[in-house]
């Protein structure tokens, strides 16, 4: 028996008692979960089924450290050692109760975990980076989070960033595309609504991966922005969502005259797409954060509906369907 000082514990049948015996039927498991600094450990999965799933026999406790560099108080009186502190990443420290007589779990537990993910720092209406970390799946601040952090990051300095426009960019994230929206699962704490914001980043880094790559993959939870080189060397994040004619207007210098000067090219040749590289149907894959992450799938437009029904004529009454999976994307409002 130990005192019990998970940020986040999950507890089904068990009692954190003395107990003793020669049938060794507590099983204790560690995991490392993802780097550090995470805002919560929201849901867990044994065997693909919740961790107090009723019609199971389930008998665990389970504690979660946030940041890691600790040890399990429980983990360290049953023999693990106090060592094992998982410096810079939060952890799950699990003890399962077994039944040998009648197995309830049919070998080692296959965990899973439901997160929300790693707190960042956001920046101030007066362009300021915060010195405080807090959680947001806004895309710009997460990728600028990415951007500089040093420990799995690009690892760059905030004199070489634009903080304005990685300000204005979150503004433009953050706009509220749809509001009171219904919402499920554990990550959302249950059925409920909420407004569903213009773009949301709910995406795994692997750190294997390249740093371009990964830059990429959170862009392209923001539809068509860009990240470019300020006059003054600094990376910029451009993320420019015109919502009526006059603002896509105002993106344009309607005072500015072109010469000859502002010719880079003789020519330009223009090519559509072909038939096969354009849609009249299009199904996204996503894991659906009100499943629990079940992979689910939307389709638009639906069949027979006017849009569809629409574009259908368009193309001499020619199917053309794409299936897409989209990283980042978690829910079938985004999808």
């Amino acid at each position: 028996r130990s005192s019990i000082t998970g940020a986040d514990n999950f507890n089904q049948g068990f009692t954190n008692t003395t107990a003793s015996g020669t049938k060794n039927e507590f099983l204790h498991v560690q995991h490392a979960l993802c780097q550090g600094g995470i805002e919560s450990v929201v849901g867990v999965k044994i065997n693909s089924l919740d961790y107090n799933d009723p019609n199971q026999r389930f008998n665990h406790l389970i504690r979660t450290y946030r940041d890691g560099g600790v040890a399990d108080p429980i983990a360290t009186a049953n023999g693990i050692p106090s060592t094992n502190r998982f410096t810079g990443a939060a952890y799950a420290s699990s003890t399962f109760k077994l039944d040998r007589d009648d197995p309830q779990y049919n070998g080692a537990p296959e965990m899973g975990f439901i997160v929300k993910g790693r707190r960042v720092r956001t920046v101030s209406a007066s362009y300021a980076l915060s010195s405080t970390y807090t959680y947001s799946n806004n895309p710009a601040w997460c990728l600028l989070d990415y951007l500089l952090n040093t420990d799995f990051g690009r690892g760059l300095s905030t004199s070489e960033v634009d903080l304005k426009s990685f300000y204005e960019a979150a503004l433009v994230c953050g706009t509220t595309g749809s509001t009171g929206r219904a919402v499920s699962g554990v990550i959302s704490g249950g059925p409920t609504t909420r407004d569903i914001p213009l773009y949301e980043c709910n995406i795994t880094l692997d750190t294997n991966t390249s740093v371009r790559d990964n830059i990429e993959a959170i862009m392209s939870t923001m539809a068509l922005s860009e990240l470019t080189w300020s006059s003054e060397g600094k990376y910029k994040l451009l993320v420019e969502y015109p919502t009526s004619l006059a603002q896509q207007d105002a993106l344009v210098d309607a005072a500015h005259y072109f010469t000859d000067d502002d010719i880079v090219r003789d020519d330009v040749n223009i090519q559509w797409p072909s038939a096969s590289e354009r849609y009249n149907q299009v199904t996204i894959s996503f894991d659906n954060e009100h499943e629990d992450f079940k992979t689910d799938s939307v389709t638009w437009p639906k069949t027979g509906s006017t849009a569809y029904n629409t574009y259908l004529t368009e193309d001499n009454n020619q199917p053309f369907r794409g299936s897409f999976d989209l990283a980042g994307i978690t829910d079938p409002y985004h999808a």
